[in-house]
């Protein structure tokens, strides 16, 4: 035999060898595992494998001993030298015991979430181990990162882990491209933890209205750095996580810019909605609060990729904080100590979230038999390290003498009671909002509140709406009264629905509401071009994360339409009154002044007539998930509109326009 057909042969055999035999490498760790909020990850070297591994070789298994006296709490993914993630799980296991000798691989019979504690076998991962055979070389530190989710309580150890690696390895999940924005978040194999933030990559994906977006598409809306954690006090605790982030320029200062059509701002969170069977439940919220002539935050729907890993559908959310386009209150300054300036703004927050509390409130909430938490308030803006001892000192007093003034005789009069200190409509309408959607985790948590400067008005004012992705569920008369056990309610609804002049207001109230911006078909024309809008993006997302038992979007989005209605009819028989005058909305009011559009519904041309003497305005054109399809500045003489709504999604469309005479609003039905 040839010297150069002998070496040829040694080297077939040699490369057969990683196709023919399954390769091991393991660690033996026995470390405790941090139970202080951080993660920790441990390290496996491999080496002399093929310098690509794929579906013909690759990652096949992962197995581990692990000690925990609450499994639930841990959070475990394995992070491949090139940084691809894989989540092996999360929220398992509830609170029993260990992890022993369990092994995971994409090819087992079942997932892990459908046993429980001990493990002990082979179980499917939550994540997708085929996302980490793409194709990289294998060669080089591999790490297992264990996170638990819930600080200071039970603890972990783990013992050791390994990696097999053979034939006929799984192969990366592939996307098949959405309608839906991609947004890319790139760590370069950190760990985004709940503090303190990373640095990391962001890139958005979005070709626009009607076009597939592929995570691999090159050109990007955005594309620039973020500095990120984990968002949320519960939120951690489930293997979706909320993201919360900053954009960053090149220096690494925080810059404002636009995201998905959203006003410009630096400050945002990736809302994951894990819990929520129809992914709609803050949209629906947020826009319903607007729909009153609040600021709610707005959201738009992407779906996301950390470090090549597909998360699901996600909603991008302004963060509430004081801004022009967010809460619009007057800016604080340390300076401002004195006088009117000391009166405002400020944004206070009532939540038990883990972080410390500024003050308590100095009265028992409503269930305080049930739990033995305060009603506590918190500082949003200026935030606790940057607020001034007499700012804090006021905003704590005004708020004290609100509460105060619902306890005393004269609570109602409404020179003196409580209107002195609040305006009452942003009470009456946030408890609508949270009614509507029988949000149990509300009132008393996840609750803002802000106070305008004196010269603005002065008052404290409820809002904006925040969090509403537990709701739509559990209760059966008014969530003030049948409240959350395990969360502290203030009185203040209590006392207030003693007050027969609040009672006349709230009846009111709300028939203006149901006249026309909360008609029940206005609720479910929303969820129905929601349904529309998420379509295969949610099918997707549930087969993503399975564990929840969702996989039925249709039936779920049909439920919660019939939530909706029987909810408002609820309220529509439990509020009642004398006889109100309810005033024409502004759509009303204007219409014939303005414009008309027709036909519609439409799937073809839509025809915008002006009428002769139509003043100037400025006319947009929203999509229901609030992205900006058309917009134009109407001048005195200007011809017709005619617009070729062909491609459009099928679904609602906001049309509105503002003139120095007032706003006009018609919603565009597109089929």
């Amino acid at each position: 035999m040839n010297t150069t057909r002998r070496n040829l042969l040694i080297l077939f055999f040699a490369l057969c060898q990683f196709c023919l035999h399954a390769q091991t490498f393991s660690a033996t760790v026995e470390q405790p595992i941090p139970d202080d909020g951080n993660s920790i990850a441990f390290n496996l070297e491999v080496n002399g494998l093929p310098d690509n591994i794929n579906t013909d070789f690759g990652l096949v298994q992962v197995c581990l001993n692990m000690d925990h006296t609450y499994d639930s709490d841990m959070d475990v993914r394995i992070i491949a030298p090139d940084g691809t993630a894989f989540l092996l799980f999360a929220g398992i296991g509830g609170g029993d015991d260990n992890w022993e000798n369990c092994c995971l691989r994409d090819d087992a019979s079942d997932f892990i979430f459908n046993f429980g504690a001990p493990f002990n076998g082979v179980f499917k991962p939550m994540g997708s181990m085929g996302n980490l055979n793409n194709g990289q070389n294998p060669n080089g530190t591999w790490q297992i990162l264990l996170y638990d989710t819930y600080a200071f309580a039970d603890a972990g150890y783990l013992k050791d882990w390994s990696l097999t690696f053979d034939m006929g390895a799984p192969g990366p999940y592939v996307f098949p491209g959405s309608h839906l924005p991609i947004v890319k978040i790139s760590t370069g194999g950190q760990v985004i933890d709940n503090e303190p933030k990373i640095v990391a990559d962001f890139q958005i994906i979005n070709k626009g209205i009607g076009q597939l977006n592929l995570p691999n598409d090159s050109v990007y809306e955005y594309s620039g750095k973020i500095a990120v954690e984990l968002q949320g006090y519960t939120g951690p605790w489930y293997p979706k996580k909320n993201y919360d982030f900053d954009l960053l320029d090149t220096a690494g200062l925080e810059i404002d810019a636009s995201l998905l059509g959203l006003p410009a701002e630096n400050d945002w969170i990736l809302k994951a909605e894990y819990l929520d069977p129809t992914l709609m439940s803050n949209a629906v919220a947020y826009e319903f609060a607007r729909r009153m002539g609040r600021y709610a935050p707005r959201t738009m729907y992407c779906e996301v990729f950390v470090d090549d890993d597909y998360m699901g559908v996600y909603n991008l959310t302004e963060k509430v904080k004081r801004s022009k386009n967010r809460v619009d209150i007057a800016k604080l300054s340390p300076q401002d100590t004195s006088d009117a300036e000391l009166t405002g703004g400020y944004i206070i927050e009532m939540n038990h979230n883990g972080a410390p509390g500024a003050w308590d409130s100095q009265y028992l909430p409503i269930n305080f038999a049930s739990n033995s938490l305060p009603v506590q308030y918190k500082f949003v803006y200026p935030k606790s390290n940057e607020i001034q001892p007499v700012q804090a000192e006021y905003i704590h007093a005004f708020v004290d003498s609100f509460e105060l003034s619902l306890h005393e005789p004269n609570f109602a009069d409404p020179e003196l009671g409580y209107r002195k200190w609040i305006d009452e409509s942003t009470f009456m309408d946030f408890m609508f909002v949270n009614e509507f959607s029988n949000n149990y985790d509300s009132y008393g948590r996840s609750t803002f509140m802000y106070k305008e400067k004196i010269t603005d008005g002065g008052k404290l004012k409820i809002g904006p709406a925040w969090d509403y992705d537990r709701g739509y569920c559990c209760v059966e008369g008014w969530v003030w009264e049948i409240t959350h056990t395990g969360w502290p309610f203030p009185d203040w609804w209590s006392i207030m629905h003693s007050d027969s002049a609040f009672l006349q207001q709230r009846y009111c109230r709300w028939q203006e509401l149901r006249e026309s911006p909360w008609a029940t078909d206005a609720f479910l024309q929303m969820v129905d071009s929601l349904h529309t809008l998420l379509g295969d993006a949610a099918v997707r997302n549930f087969q993503r994360w399975p564990e929840l038992g969702y996989a039925d979007f249709d039936g779920n989005v049909a439920d919660r339409k019939a939530n909706i209605a029987a909810r408002l009819a609820w309220m529509d028989g439990q509020i009642s009154g004398e006889s109100c005058e309810v005033l024409p909305s502004a759509t009303k009011e204007h219409a014939l002044a303005q414009w008309r559009l027709f036909p519609n519904p439409a799937d073809d041309l839509v025809r915008i007539e002006f009428p002769q003497k139509s003043r100037a305005f400025e006319l947009k054109i929203h999509a229901i998930n609030g992205s900006l399809v058309f917009a134009k500045s109407v001048q005195v003489g200007d011809q017709n509109i005619q617009l070729d709504v062909s491609k459009w999604p099928p679904g609602i469309y906001m049309v509105q326009s503002l003139s120095e005479v007032g706003r006009q609003v018609e919603k565009l039905t597109v089929f």
